[in-house]
């Protein structure tokens, strides 16, 4: 095995509770563009718990977030039309829902530093891109993942292809990069299990195909059976698939999660920007490098960051001190809302790197056609 990288759909409850947090922080950037957010979602059979610091003009009703957690779930696929196609029991149902909230405000330490134009937490973030436009200038094995989980998650929240909402994919690669394993986990009912098995073998196929590769081994549920799943299966909480988020097995994961919190976070904005420095740093030289890795350090309340960069050797190339400031890097890219509706949620659903890989494209002059869709 080469690299490997795993991707899970909207549908896992996992994603399914940062969607829900990126939705409701999207509601709240809607009514007021200055809101400060951080909230945590845990979501357990038809329980959903939200737990975390607000502070906002905006100030909805218990009922109206109820509403909101609910319209969320919708948006991923779990409607009652969807669950009345498989056993009582066996997925969620967004109109069964029960919303607890226990929103507080955002400590005012934390909101001195982020009102004086730094940033709310120190910490270290890494990205990277690399030299494969094909692959949407990433790690194709990450490419790989993502985009034959996508196409299964699209085709059954469509009710196109016999298979459930709720899908993990795992692409590992040998040395001349063809695919050695690919393993996809995706509810389907006995009755229908020939025809969705063939379904899935096909969109892996069409998927590598698509440049050139081969699949050693195909393995579709592992256990034998998959029937019981979202919530009902298993518990969601938010920022448990940082993995999947950023860059599979290829990259160091640097500070914590990006969904839940608002652009003044570290947490987005400067991970965000780790990989939008990376491939403006590698489209600035084609063909220097295969391979560049960025890190970013921040202090607490101030807006200066040291930037590395790395070669595909690890080997530095190039360090200098910037002064990032919030609200600057947060509107370039687009995080308070600004043109871009739903934008926290479809970043959340799409991939977290869309929008900062179309400026870096753009900003070189290059066709951004390769980017996922947002």
């Amino acid at each position: 095995m080469n690299n490997c990288s795993e991707y899970v759909s909207s549908g896992h409850p996992d994603k399914a509770a940062d969607l829900i947090a990126s939705y409701l922080l999207d509601e709240y950037i809607r009514h007021d563009p200055k809101t400060r957010f951080a909230l945590e979602v845990q979501l357990k059979d038809h329980i959903c718990n939200l737990v975390g610091e607000v502070t906002s003009a905006w100030q909805p009703s218990q009922e109206e977030i109820g509403d909101l957690v609910r319209d969320a779930i919708r948006n991923v696929g779990y409607t009652a039309e969807y669950a009345a196609r498989w056993p009582e029991g066996a997925t969620l149902n967004a109109d069964k829902v029960v919303v607890n909230s226990y929103i507080g405000q955002q400590s005012p330490d934390i909101a001195q530093g982020v009102d004086g134009e730094g940033w709310g937490d120190q910490g270290i973030f890494c990205g990277m891109a690399t030299d494969e436009s094909r692959f949407g200038y990433m790690p194709r094995d990450r490419y790989f993942a993502h985009e034959i989980g996508k196409r299964l998650y699209n085709a059954a929240l469509k009710n196109e292809i016999p298979v459930g909402l709720d899908i993990k994919t795992l692409v590992s690669l040998n040395d001349g990069n063809d695919a050695e394993q690919v393993i996809v986990a995706s509810p389907m009912l006995p009755e229908n299990e020939r025809a969705a098995k063939r379904a899935i073998a096909d969109i892996v196929q069409e998927v590598l195909a698509d440049h050139h590769c081969k699949c050693g081994e195909l393995i579709i549920n592992g256990t034998g059976a998959y029937v019981v799943h979202s919530s009902v299966g298993d518990a969601g909480v938010v920022g448990r698939k940082l993995a999947v988020d950023f860059y599979g097995l290829n990259c160091p994961v640097g500070g914590g999660c990006p969904w839940g919190k608002c652009g003044t976070k570290a947490d987005v904005t400067l991970n965000i920007a780790a990989r939008y420095f990376a491939l403006k740093e590698l489209l600035a030289g084609p063909g220097e490098h295969k391979m560049v890795y960025t890190k970013i350090s921040c202090c607490i309340g101030q807006s200066k960051c040291l930037v590395a960069y790395l070669d595909e050797k690890h080997e530095l190339f190039k360090q200098e001190q910037m002064d990032i400031v919030p609200s600057g890097i947060i509107h370039k890219l687009g995080l308070d809302g600004s043109g871009w509706g739903d934008m926290f949620f479809r970043l959340c659903r799409n991939d977290l790197f869309a929008y900062a890989d179309i400026l870096a494209q753009n900003e070189a002059g290059i066709d951004g056609a390769n980017t996922p869709e947002i």
